[in-house]
């Protein structure tokens, strides 16, 4: 985790106090800068790339509002160059996930850092900027957006109008100095204190000899890892977003309770926020969503978490972990709406002894329901923290 290096406190106290010291018009170069500067201190190689994809976003979206071709373009490009570096070594050795990373970073051969972040960023600059919800951005905003570091290397997914918005009457808070060192102090013990503390927990399921490792192991090293990735993951994005209030900007939140959600949709409106509304409104929604029958929305939400495992990482397991949360997603869509109102139908009104059953169980249901979707969740994680093949191997030997 980049975050936790010995370098990222003293630049980010350095970076924050002189940005507040330069005059207006200068903190959003300055802020590019540092940025870039960042970047280029953990992946040089690769932010000559960077530094073109983000001008030629900025191009094609300053041309997208009257040049279709534009917006195609811009849209194309960067997913094209995220697939390009992602996807074309996707082979058994490169499938696995980082072992107990929180952030979904996927590695592989030449894969520039954080990509997946600069891709579905730029994505949504483009497509707004088509539909006519950004006008005429400065270069220096953009710039400042694309390349803001706090959020550079995983998260939160930002977006521009929020950004612009607060760009342009900025000044420094004593309360935005408190809640981003808080937070990041909260983000730190998170990561370092908690998630790191599972590690030993998690490791059979990734350094584990398949045959030696019990079915109780597999469950612990499981519900371990549930926790060691929110952990870590929600850590970093409080680092991140503390990080951001010392420069005076609010940046999305990522996770709220998320293992207390009663259904699959609502753990994804908990998990990983900013990337789930970005699913949301720039797949699942120009799809159709839900406004064209049932069948057709769980075509859509299908495809959605396709997309949201392909993006996660390289290998088949991503694209297995993004199939899985799809048929929990349609399976819960299918009770609420067409098993549920008829298995259940009037009980609610009902005043007889079973229907007064059911309304006074209604803290039972909810815990029942927290419960399932928790198990269903920490399920899947097999399918996130490691390759088909060891997945496989694992549970063959533990029966």
């Amino acid at each position: 985790m980049i975050f936790t290096d010995l370098v990222f406190v003293p630049f980010l106290v350095a970076a924050a106090a002189v940005y507040w010291l330069l005059p207006r018009p200068a903190r959003p170069w300055w802020l590019a800068l540092t940025g870039a500067a960042f970047y280029a201190y953990y992946a040089p190689a690769a932010l000559i790339l960077v530094l073109g994809l983000a001008a030629a976003t900025f191009a094609f979206g300053r041309l997208a509002p009257k040049h279709r071709w534009a917006a195609v373009l811009g849209i194309v490009l960067p997913v094209a160059v995220l697939a390009f570096f992602k996807y074309r070594g996707l082979v058994p050795a490169w499938s696995a996930a980082p072992a107990g990373s929180g952030a979904p970073v996927a590695l592989g051969v030449g894969l520039p850092l954080a990509i997946s972040f600069f891709t579905f960023e730029f994505v949504h600059f483009v497509a707004d900027a088509r539909a006519g919800k950004i006008e005429r951005p400065s270069a220096a905003r953009f710039a400042s957006f694309a390349l803001f570091f706090p959020t550079m290397i995983a998260g939160p997914i930002k977006r521009f109008e929020p950004w612009d918005e607060q760009s342009g009457d900025q000044r420094l808070a004593p309360e935005d100095v408190s809640t981003g060192v808080w937070r990041i102090l909260t983000g730190a013990f998170k990561k370092v204190v908690i998630a790191d503390s599972l590690a030993p927990f998690v490791a059979p399921l990734l350094t584990g000899q398949p045959g030696r490792v019990s079915a109780g192991a597999l469950a612990l090293g499981l519900l371990a890892y549930a926790f060691r990735i929110y952990y870590d993951f929600s850590g970093y994005s409080d680092i991140a977003i503390g990080a951001a209030r010392l420069f005076g900007f609010r940046v999305p939140e990522n996770f709220h309770r998320p293992y207390l959600a009663t259904s699959p949709a609502e753990f994804w409106r908990r998990w990983h926020m900013s990337l789930s509304s970005w699913i949301f409104d720039y797949v699942y929604r120009p799809l159709g969503g839900s406004r064209k029958g049932l069948v057709r929305t769980l075509v859509n939400l299908m495809a959605a978490m396709l997309v949201s495992g392909l993006w996660h990482g390289v290998g088949w397991n991503f694209v297995a972990w993004g199939a899985y949360h799809g048929i929990l997603l349609c399976g819960y869509r299918l009770w609420r709406e067409a098993v549920r109102p008829r298995l259940l139908a009037g009980l609610d009104e009902r005043e007889d002894g079973a229907g007064r059953a059911w309304r006074s169980a209604v803290w039972v249901r909810k815990a029942a329901s927290v419960g399932v979707t928790f198990a269903a969740v920490t399920a899947g994680w097999s399918l996130f923290v490691m390759p088909l093949e060891r997945l496989t191997a694992l549970v063959s030997g533990a029966m």
